[in-house]
């Protein structure tokens, strides 16, 4: 082989590699390119993918601050009428309460008949309150009904409910009832339902020495003489607090104050509001109320002393 032939021999093998590289370098590339173009096809559809989803969770922020706003609506909405509602029962049972003036409950009266009459009865409560009370003026006419409350038993004596012709005669009766003291018998005002319950707590609560109702309305009375009227919305707790905190100082300052608010402004009486509901609209409306009582003036000397029940 001549030296020439070998030379042609390597320029076309030289040859061959050159052109063999370029293809692949073609191929590579053209796979590069469709790789490329593959993997920004798969990056704009994330993208529209992406922009979806933020689109969707701004929708649903939107949706989410409706929602929160007419819960807030609703929750407002509630909360009016349960104090409505309150409102109502309140004025509901004020109004009961009301037109039960008349009325009266004695306690301990001796029940021997299983079937008594109701002419039997208004003697019995004729007889104690022209004798022990003294009220010597009372006659039949006085009584508009008596009757007992509840099935006859012979372990307990039932209840009597005295209603008045007057409001007049049941309050001498009322004031006069303390003279039944030690008899066995008590005189106590016909409660509602409501205000019986809450008698009741309000009876047992340990700071209390005393307590009584005047008008449908409760008070209580500490042992050292503080004497404090219970609200509609106060709570035996409320009640407690005010017992364990309050000194009579303070409580004979308030009084003092109000008093003195009393006597300044003329004697008429006072409109209170009533709240309605009205097409779904809550509205408040003026309306006279029966008289309420003024609380119990505590004695006037000085106590710096903390209150007895918190010792």
């Amino acid at each position: 082989m001549t030296q020439s032939s070998v030379s042609e021999e390597s320029e076309c093998f030289e040859n061959e590699i050159v052109n063999r590289i370029k293809t692949l370098e073609v191929a590579i590339k053209n796979n590069a390119n469709e790789n490329t173009r593959k993997l920004f096809e798969e990056i704009e559809k994330l993208q529209g993918a992406f922009h979806d989803v933020l689109k969707e969770q701004s929708e649903l922020k939107k949706e989410v601050n409706q929602l929160r706003e007419e819960r807030s609506v609703l929750v407002d909405e509630v909360q009016q009428l349960r104090d409505l509602t309150w409102v109502l029962k309140n004025q509901q049972n004020e109004l009961e309460q009301y037109t039960r003036k008349n009325n009266i409950r004695v306690f301990g009266l001796r029940d021997k008949v299983k079937f008594e009459e109701v002419e039997d009865t208004t003697s019995l409560v004729l007889d104690l309150f022209r004798g022990r009370l003294g009220l010597t003026h009372f006659d039949p006419q006085t009584i508009d009904v008596a009757h007992r409350i509840g099935p006859f038993k012979k372990e307990y004596d039932r209840a009597v409910i005295v209603r008045f012709t007057t409001h007049r005669a049941a309050n001498e009766v009322l004031a006069k009832r303390r003279a039944l003291k030690g008899s066995g018998i008590t005189i106590a005002e016909d409660l509602t339902p409501t205000n019986a319950a809450k008698f009741r707590k309000f009876r047992e609560i340990k700071c209390v020495q005393r307590a009584w109702t005047k008008r449908g309305e409760i008070y209580v009375k500490r042992e050292d003489g503080l004497i404090l009227k219970v609200g509609p919305r106060d709570t035996v707790e409320d009640i407690t607090k005010r017992l364990l905190t309050q000194t009579r100082s303070t409580h004979q300052k308030q009084n003092k104050h109000s008093a003195i608010l009393q006597h300044a402004q003329p004697d008429k009486p006072k409109t209170q509001t009533l709240v309605v509901q009205v097409q779904g609209k809550i509205e408040r409306r003026a309306y006279l109320p029966p008289t309420s009582p003024i609380i119990a003036q505590p004695p006037t000397h000085q106590s710096q002393q903390p209150p007895l029940c918190a010792r």
